[in-house]
């Protein structure tokens, strides 16, 4: 299974405004040096807790599908959530699972030892791809936070 990402609303709006990704369902392709796909899972970015100073569910600092949230009773406003009596800001946006470039660029991955032929195929976390999609992630990431 490759690597999860977090992405803000903000930015991936901004990635679609300048035209460095599109939509289609749950599809987002990027294009960085090459194209890469991922499948978004709406979710939540706890960035921190703001009714006690200890965050007895340790969620600040996470990203969380929203449909998991939901089931643990949140009800989720713009900019917040509430589970409880804790109360947390939280960022909306989606985690992109299954970054992989398309097809015609995907190099099969070694299989490790024990690994089904069925779970080849996928380049693997610590491809130089992969490891350049999240550097690019992150830069966004900390410039955002910057402005």
């Amino acid at each position: 299974m490759g690597r999860f990402y977090f992405v803000s609303q903000r930015q991936l709006d901004e990635w679609l405004g300048h035209g460095n990704a599109d939509l289609s369902g749950e599809t987002l392709s990027l294009r960085l040096d090459r194209q890469y796909l991922a499948r978004m899972l709406p979710a939540l970015y706890f960035t921190r807790i703001v009714s006690s100073p200890e965050d007895g569910r340790e969620l600040t600092g996470k990203a969380v599908p929203l449909e998991k949230v939901q089931g643990m009773g949140a009800e989720v406003m713009q900019g917040s959530a509430v589970i409880g009596d804790d109360a947390y800001d939280v960022e909306e946006g989606f985690i992109l699972r299954e970054v992989v470039p398309p097809k015609s660029d995907v190099r099969p991955a070694a299989k490790p030892e024990g690994e089904d032929k069925e779970k080849q195929g996928v380049a693997a976390p610590g491809e130089p791809e992969l490891d350049l999609l999240a550097s690019f992630i992150l830069q966004r990431m900390r410039e955002d936070g910057k402005k």
